[in-house]
């Protein structure tokens, strides 16, 4: 088995409404994902191809969250009305935690010739949180 990796970077607004502090203001960042998959290689002499998005998830990153508002679940309704192209974050907070879960268990079932490893958010140059696939 091998692994293969490949970095997708977007931008997008978030607060935290149940954290104590400057991050429950609205805020942006300049996030990325770093996705690993592992398999093995194949008669192209690669486990995917960094150009397909690892499988999507670069088109659904660019499609679903970036330049977009993620919101809480428990965010002012009356914020997410002002305009529908926020999107709320099923998984909870709108945390790098919760995003990279998001991420992750959406599309760990839709690898069938290799498996989704890991999704690490950057929320900065220094910050992240992965989801790992423990299956």
């Amino acid at each position: 088995m091998i692994q293969a990796s490949t970095r997708i970077r977007f931008c997008a607004a978030h607060r935290l409404t149940k954290h104590h502090g400057p991050c429950d203001r609205l805020h942006g960042h300049n996030y990325s994902v770093t996705v690993v998959l592992e398999g093995k290689v194949q008669e192209d002499g690669m486990v995917s191809c960094f150009d397909e998005g690892f499988g999507g998830i670069r088109e659904w990153i660019d499609e679903t969250i970036d330049h977009r508002f993620i919101a809480s679940p428990a965010e002012d309704q009356a914020l997410l009305a002002a305009d529908p192209n926020h999107i709320i974050c099923p998984t909870g907070e709108p945390s790098a935690e919760n995003i990279a879960i998001w991420i992750g268990e959406l599309f760990a079932p839709q690898f069938t010739k290799v498996r989704l490893v890991s999704i690490k958010v950057w929320e900065t140059d220094l910050d992240w949180a992965m989801w790992s696939n423990d299956k």
